[in-house]
């Protein structure tokens, strides 16, 4: 009986870490990632005010993908996106490798080269500015901040930092 509930509860961690990894997918290919950032703007633009942000691993690159809402239609995001560092480098990404729009949301996934790569394993990043073009072809600049503002059920709290270095690290350490 002990051994079955041993396989059992072996089988469940198993499964569980299988099953929770990160992953972002260009057509049918899938890469590992870290987990999904959830980014404040830093100018309330959307009704879903989330920016979500993950990098995941190609061979000795890497890739971005970021997310925003877009619920009156389909929208884009375009150009060259700029990766702002706390140790005050900034990276700019011109490769954009795909796009979707899908359930209300615009995905963009652009290629990390190894340089590049190098530095966002070595310092948080704090800001990313992207262009991104409304479903009524408006045009705008927007700032995705890393920090969160949030109700912790007593104060409003600013400026949580994600730490992404630790888990673009641990992602190219696998």
């Amino acid at each position: 009986m002990k051994l079955k509930q041993l396989f059992i509860l072996t089988l469940f961690f198993f499964s569980s870490y299988v099953f929770s990894q990160n992953h972002i997918y260009v057509g049918t290919k899938s890469y590992n990632a870290t987990s999904e950032w959830s980014f404040s703007p830093v100018k309330r633009t959307f009704s879903d005010d989330e920016i979500l942000v993950q990098i995941g691993k190609s061979s000795n690159e890497g890739l971005l993908m970021l997310t925003v809402s877009s619920e009156y239609g389909q929208a884009s995001i375009t150009g060259a996106i700029l990766v702002y560092l706390k140790n005050g480098k900034a990276i700019q990404l011109l490769k954009k490798i795909a796009s979707d729009y899908a359930n209300d949301k615009v995905s963009v996934i652009y290629s990390i080269g190894a340089n590049d790569l190098k530095e966002m394993r070595a310092s948080n990043i704090i800001d990313i500015r992207f262009t991104y073009i409304s479903p009524f072809k408006e045009k705008m600049g927007l700032n995705a901040r890393n920090g969160q503002t949030y109700n912790n059920g007593m104060e409003v709290v600013d400026n949580v930092e994600i730490k992404t270095a630790v888990e673009v690290e641990k992602l190219f350490n696998k």
